[in-house]
């Protein structure tokens, strides 16, 4: 199976995700499978999707770290100041605190855990 793509959708076409009644702006689907098969959906819930995403599964697909990589700016910590820690669920930031070398984060709540990510920057 191909790896899932997200593509320009310009019909004039309503949402397929949550029946929003908005236009879709995008499809996603594995290019070469069916068009019936793709998910064509509006730029409100592909953000909505998005914000839902751990965030390691994102950061660590192919295609974003080659786009993370070729970027000119300083790449370590550019990603995650942008990042609402907030509105992350405890696992994402459960695998930021692992991924920045942080210990004794497992037991800890989730404004315990983002304390600590916030004075580690």
């Amino acid at each position: 199976m191909g790896q899932v793509k997200i593509m320009p959708y310009n019909y004039n076409t309503l949402c397929d995700t949550y029946k929003c009644n908005n236009l879709a702006a995008v499809s996603i689907g594995v290019p070469g499978e069916p068009a019936n098969i793709y998910h064509n959906i509006c730029n409100e819930c592909l953000q909505d999707i998005i914000n839902h995403a751990p965030i390691d599964m994102v950061l660590n697909r192919k295609d974003i770290q080659s786009m993370i990589n070729s970027d000119n700016t300083a790449v370590e910590g550019s990603v995650q100041k942008d990042i609402d820690l907030n509105s992350l669920g405890i696992r994402d930031l459960r695998a930021m605190a692992k991924d920045k070398g942080l210990t004794g984060y497992s037991n800890l709540n989730k404004s315990d855990l983002i304390k600590l990510l916030e004075d580690e920057k």
